[in-house]
């Protein structure tokens, strides 16, 4: 397999996730149904044993200075040896488990490391009931054939580059996206953004993954909306397609 095609290790998209913003729902959906290495307290004898059943284990926890007990969790041997050179005793959990096992603790994944990543328990709570990092952005489809439309003064460029990446390599079904600067003149409220989406087919995850990055990018000033434009006749879908031009459009291969 040549390395262009290869996937990435989770370590490796967690570390190219700490850089990119549109691969960390990917990585969201990876570490969930990874095995990881979990430190614990156990008499077994030796480097490897086999592990009982019924036998009990106590995983270990790390405290921080503001008192708060951590667990921490690796993604490799090398990863562990990093956080305590002379050795842990381990056992492999699949992440979801974990998470499942300690709902109210905060977890952190290769704490030793600069592209860790510690998970407070609302966000543990959250990846468990919806594979998103954060449950509380609303998805409501834009609809209000009163509002305004222009190209945003100040494009928000991080973001928009960030959903680019997302769509690319996550969501194919995605032909095009649009961003567009929304007014309300009847409202009295302030102007917002919004992303319209020409997908193949409707999915949630597709919106829920956008507003993964939309948070992760703090991109709430102004508020950020958006509408799936394909197949409809609305104003909002008129504008789009008629006068304004994507910042990602899907590449398909030439043969």
């Amino acid at each position: 397999m040549s390395k262009k095609n290869r996937q990435m290790s989770l370590e490796e998209l967690l570390r190219e996730a700490h850089r990119e913003i549109g691969l960390r729902p990917e990585f969201y959906r990876r570490l969930l149904l990874a095995e990881v290495l979990v430190p614990v307290e156990t008499s077994l004898p030796g480097p490897t044993a086999t592990i009982p059943a019924g036998y009990s284990l106590a995983v270990k926890t790390l405290v921080r200075s503001d008192g708060v007990g951590v667990i921490p969790f690796y993604t490799s041997p090398r990863a562990v040896y990093d956080g305590n050179p002379l050795g842990e005793k381990c056992v492999l959990m699949q992440v979801r488990d974990l998470f499942e096992s300690r709902p109210d603790m905060h977890f952190h994944v290769n704490p030793f490391s600069q592209f860790g990543r510690e998970f407070l328990p609302r966000e543990v709570a959250s990846l468990l009931q919806t594979g998103q990092i954060d449950d509380s952005m609303n998805m409501e489809v834009v609809a209000d054939e009163t509002v305004v439309l222009s190209p945003p003064v100040n494009p928000p460029v991080e973001l928009l580059r960030a959903l680019g990446v997302l769509y690319s390599r996550s969501h194919p079904q995605v032909r095009a996206a649009f961003v567009a600067e929304c007014t309300h003149p009847e409202k009295g409220i302030p102007a917002t953004l919004l992303i319209g989406l020409d997908v193949e087919a409707e999915e949630e995850q597709i919106l829920r993954n956008s507003l993964d990055v939309v948070r992760e990018c703090e991109s709430r000033d102004p508020i950020v909306d958006l509408a799936i434009i394909s197949g409809s006749d609305s104003k909002v879908a008129r504008y789009f397609f008629s006068e304004a031009e994507p910042f990602y459009e899907r590449v398909t291969a030439r043969h």
